[in-house]
């Protein structure tokens, strides 16, 4: 933050990008902790762990879960299951 009060780019918490939280450059101690909010990627119909050079398709969480479209393009109903991947970059 500056004397005036601005914000900076440094001050900002990160949010997830394509399925990755990059917090290598975030003070937990100092800053605080993050949310989990952003690009997340989604594995609908699936309960095991995808390889880790599987891709899934790349939603915004959080969000409702009828919010996302099965395979067929429609909107998914009240239930249903999925896998959900977010891979976090933390401080050395």
């Amino acid at each position: 933050m500056t004397a005036q009060g601005t914000l900076l780019a440094k001050d900002l918490p990160p949010r997830a990008q394509n399925g990755v939280l990059d917090a290598s450059q975030w003070q937990f101690g100092s800053q605080g902790t993050l949310r989990l909010k952003g690009e997340w990627e989604f594995f609908p119909d699936r309960i095991d762990l995808p390889a880790p050079a599987e891709k899934g398709e790349v939603i915004v969480l959080p969000a409702p879960w009828n919010t996302f479209k099965d395979r067929q393009g429609k909107a998914r109903n009240c239930c249903g299951y999925a896998a959900f991947r977010l891979r976090i970059r933390l401080p050395v």
